[in-house]
């Protein structure tokens, strides 16, 4: 199943100027991991969502609070999401469960990536 696209760029534009809009600045470090998520890749089967209990919905989305980058992928759209290390677990369960590997932790996923971007 398919996201469509003008869809969802529509909803990662709008929650990224709130966030911009809201004009705060972080005092505390937070700690926690990048998920990536082949949007365009998911099977509708809720088992991912039962996993997590909730983090990542039906359509195997995390909270759009999360969101903060998306890229083409060879799959197609990929989302990157910030998830908290209090929610890793939920975040863990979900991409144990998923039949199609479209959840997967970025350092994982892309190791030479999250190396040149985390240093």
């Amino acid at each position: 199943m398919s996201v469509q696209p003008k869809l969802f760029l529509n909803l990662f534009e709008k929650q990224h100027e709130f966030k911009k809009a809201l004009n705060l600045e972080c005092v505390l470090k937070c700690e926690g991991e990048i998920l990536a998520v082949e949007i365009d890749n998911t099977v509708v089967d809720g088992a991912s969502e039962a996993a997590s209990e909730g983090l990542v919905d039906g359509y195997d989305m995390p909270p759009i609070d999360t969101w903060f980058y998306h890229a083409e992928g060879d799959n197609g759209m990929i989302l990157f999401a910030w998830i908290p290390k209090e929610f890793k677990w939920f975040a863990d369960e979900a991409i144990a469960v998923n039949v199609v590997d479209m959840l997967r932790w970025f350092k994982d996923w892309y190791p030479a990536d999250y190396r040149r971007v985390m240093q």
